[in-house]
């Protein structure tokens, strides 16, 4: 759960560390699809930036060194504990990446392309939503606030 608690690159000291465009890097897979960095050609991403796998380690197996090199380092947590079918589906609102669904499966062959791209019209709906619920809540907050300091 610690080294799952975070997707951040941190140096020696604990610091962040951030790319010369001065975001923050992120590790794994995950980052990879949050940071956008995807490569449809690879037949392990949809065109959408979704990575997908019905066996990690068939995938980490067979991944040619074009494709280590464009992926970059992972720490391969799903397949160490024990996960075949995964699929890294970005959530995506009004062109923002704000958050990932991420499905794990020990069982092999649970997903077709088909159902990867399903799940990112699910993904981008429940994005949709998830933004609005943040929206009101933030305007009940202020409704709150002014109704307190009203009283006072």
């Amino acid at each position: 759960m610690q080294k799952e608690n975070s997707l951040l690159v941190r140096d020696e000291n604990n610091q962040s560390v951030y790319d010369q465009n001065g975001l923050q890097l992120l590790d794994c897979m995950c980052g990879n699809v949050i940071r956008r960095r995807f490569n449809p050609t690879f037949p392990f991403f949809s065109k959408n930036g979704s990575f997908w796998t019905n066996s990690t380690t068939l995938l980490l197996s067979s991944l040619t060194e074009k494709q280590k090199k464009f992926v970059g380092p992972t720490r391969n947590l799903c397949n160490y504990s024990g996960y075949e079918s995964v699929a890294l589906i970005p959530l995506k609102n009004d062109g923002n990446i704000i958050g990932l669904f991420h499905l794990a499966d020990p069982r092999e062959d649970l997903f077709t392309i088909e159902k990867i791209e399903e799940l990112e019209l699910i993904a981008d709906e429940s994005a949709a939503i998830i933004e609005c619920a943040e929206e009101i809540i933030e305007r009940l907050s202020r409704i709150n606030h002014a109704a307190h300091v009203s009283k006072d």
